[in-house]
């Protein structure tokens, strides 16, 4: 049985007959102080504004570096820093050594032994990308240096309907995620790696969010988890909170509609300070690191893709978000619009996606995530379910298969040699990307195919 935090009701003890409380928020009653002292908690986690300093110009993104030598120091999980000298920008992931003539499989069962060994052959080539994109070759994961650390990724378990119900962070966080019969989140709780319940939330019979931190209760407007498993919850006055499956925290600021700045936090210390500028209907982002928060840096989409896409996620927005937080080295439209730009748009997101991922089993994976670009998100486990969601969605319509065009999205339906269906975005040329790039499949073996075209708003 897990204990209720604060009296915020929770839902992961399921009990049909029990009804959540919608407590009303009345002047001058304990309810209407809790959110009070939420708002001031809120204002003082970003009050530090600081002066500014250098903007560094952007100049060619170069692989990031440890600042610390890749030497054994013990096999628990720890941050590490990992900078980009020549951009002067820097990230922070979680790290642990392996054990002498540990494999990555050996090491990841350990650190999750409740994953399958479908999951584990997943997630151990998951883990190897990881590393590879941040200049830590770990080959094919067998018998792993001692000496040179893994960078970890989260985990994620499904329940028997395909939601996230189940996140264990790199750091060792653990998210559990609560569904009503609706498919719609009911619930999160977050459990620091002591056994500390970080932050519990549960929504009320009105629709509104009941959270608790650190013994303050709040009314909050919403909350929300995306495809990837991150949560924002949306605070009364508008101001948003990102729990992100990569350990970090980030509370941003909303003033008359407009970002102003967003603060990340990672086992609850203060780490990168986001700014926001407004123009031309977007925003240019700055960051402030925390080994120099004097200086100012630039954030470019081209060189910063890991900054640009903790602030999108921890917005709610997915990483389509990208386009209003460019620079003026790579401007982009504040709205969308044009369905051949848009067409583009998704080729050259598809591609993108299918190349840096060149895995197999993950095409739903990779199409939602080049879609999210544009604004357009996928949900489910299965490829087979995006069909209803294109149909229901306005800015698609149907066309022929015989009428292909470079952007179309292609989903197939389930068979019984392929119970998950398949989807793909048309490249051209006869070539087709989920989450990877291959000759076009025109329903082969599938059970019927539907082709989307992306025509607007109108």
């Amino acid at each position: 049985m897990v204990t209720n935090v604060a009296g915020v009701p929770n839902p992961f003890e399921q009990k049909a007959e029990k009804k959540e409380p919608n407590p009303d928020i009345k002047a001058g009653s304990n309810h209407e102080r809790w959110s009070n002292e939420w708002q001031q908690y809120l204002r003082n986690r970003q009050a530090s504004d600081l002066e500014p300093g250098n903007v560094q110009q952007n100049d060619a993104a170069e692989r990031h570096v440890p600042d610390v030598e890749l030497t054994r120091d013990s096999e628990k999980v720890r941050d590490l820093t990992l900078r980009n000298e020549r951009r002067g920008t820097s990230d922070t992931v979680a790290a642990v050594n392996p054990r002498p003539g540990e494999t990555m499989a050996e090491l990841f069962k350990r650190l999750h032994p409740n994953l399958s060994d479908e999951q584990l052959a997943k997630e151990v080539q998951k883990v190897l990308k990881y590393n590879r994109d941040y200049g830590n070759d770990l080959g094919d994961g067998g018998a792993l240096d001692p000496n040179r650390p893994v960078y970890l990724t989260s985990v994620k378990y499904l329940d028997e309907h395909g939601r996230i119900n189940r996140i264990e962070g790199p750091t060792g966080r653990v998210t559990e995620v609560a569904y009503d019969a609706n498919n719609a989140m009911s619930g999160y709780k977050i459990t620091n790696p002591d056994g500390k319940v970080f932050e519990q939330a549960a929504r009320q019979a009105d629709g509104s969010w009941l959270a608790s931190r650190e013994g303050q209760t709040a009314k909050l407007a919403s909350a929300e988890i995306d495809l990837f498993g991150n949560i924002t919850a949306v605070d009364a006055h508008g101001n948003k909170v990102g729990h992100l499956t990569r350990g970090d925290d980030v509370v941003t600021r909303i003033i008359d509609g407009q970002l102003t700045k967003s603060t990340t936090y990672r086992n609850e210390q203060k780490g990168v300070v986001y700014e926001y500028e407004a123009v031309n209907g977007g925003y240019n982002l700055f960051a402030r690191y925390p080994d120099d928060p004097n200086r100012r840096v630039s954030i470019s989409m081209a060189n910063d893709q890991e900054d640009v896409k903790r602030v999108a996620l921890a917005l709610g927005a997915g990483p389509h978000a990208y386009k209003q937080m460019s620079d003026q080295s790579e401007a982009e439209p504040a709205d969308i619009t044009g369905d051949q730009y848009v067409a583009s748009k998704i080729v050259k997101a598809g591609y993108q996606e299918a190349s840096e991922r060149n895995t197999v089993g993950w095409c739903y994976s990779g199409v939602a995530d080049a879609l999210d670009k544009i604004g357009v998100h996928l949900h489910g486990r299965h490829a087979y379910m995006a069909k209803d969601q294109l149909l229901q969605d306005h800015r698609f319509q149907v066309v022929s298969i015989n009428d292909l065009k470079p952007g179309d999205v292609l989903v197939h339906g389930k068979s019984a040699n392929h119970d998950s269906g398949h989807i793909a975005i048309y490249l051209g040329n006869g070539q087709e990307a989920s989450d990877h790039v291959q000759s076009l499949i025109k329903g082969q073996g599938y059970g019927g195919t539907t082709v989307f075209r992306y025509v607007g708003n109108a």
